[in-house]
């Protein structure tokens, strides 16, 4: 069986993407940009899994909420585990329905995805390419800095992606005593969502956009 490293699965994930989703974050990057908000993504080690056993607990949270429509994959730094990646996506296109809209990011520039994975963009719906760039102005929904693109890729993204929130989303998860943020923060954001957590009696240590 292929392995695969997984940080996390949470469902549902409302803040990535369109409508009610699957968000998977993959475990290891190399990239490192400054204030990223997944800095305990970046370690090379720990999560391991295999691809089958990943993709049975996507398709269990698909088939278990009807409003749940869309998978979205984050990091870490998903393209680093590019095969292990392109055999969860073809094995998803196979047990998913057409109205199933798959989500990739990467820290990879588009040059380089279309370069070196074009099987893997073949596979999805839509790219949020590009490294994150904390001294620029902050990017349109569900991108962190202005130079992050999304790139629709098939008819079904053009029609759902099409509907873009009004207000940027943002979720703060409590799972497992962790405190977790799923979203790209606006300006603010994560200090508000600790003086919130603080003022309600909430107990912070580690965070998940430090390391």
């Amino acid at each position: 069986m292929t392995s695969i490293r997984v940080r996390k699965v949470h469902v549902p994930v409302t803040a990535l993407g369109p409508g009610r989703r699957v968000g998977v974050w993959l475990q290891g990057c190399s990239i490192g940009c400054r204030d990223c908000v997944s800095q305990d993504t970046w370690a090379e080690v720990g999560g391991q899994t295999s691809v089958d056993a990943l993709l049975a607990e996507v398709t269990t949270a698909l088939s278990a909420d009807a409003t749940v429509s869309g998978v979205t994959i984050s990091g870490g730094e998903p393209l680093e585990q590019a095969a292990a990646l392109r055999e969860l996506l073809s094995k998803l296109r196979e047990v998913t329905g057409p109205d199933v809209d798959l989500l990739l990011y990467t820290g990879f520039t588009w040059r380089r995805v279309l370069r070196d994975h074009a099987d893997v963009v073949a596979l999805v719906d839509a790219v949020i390419p590009e490294p994150f760039v904390a001294s620029l102005t902050p990017g349109q929904v569900w991108r962190g800095s202005s130079n992050q693109p999304l790139m629709l890729l098939t008819e079904l993204a053009e029609q759902r992606y099409s509907e873009v929130p009004a207000r940027r989303p943002f979720q703060v998860v409590v799972e497992d005593g962790r405190l977790y943020t799923i979203g790209v923060p606006g300006p603010g954001d994560l200090d508000r969502a600790l003086a919130l957590a603080q003022a309600r009696g909430v107990t912070i240590g580690e965070v998940s956009w430090r390391s």
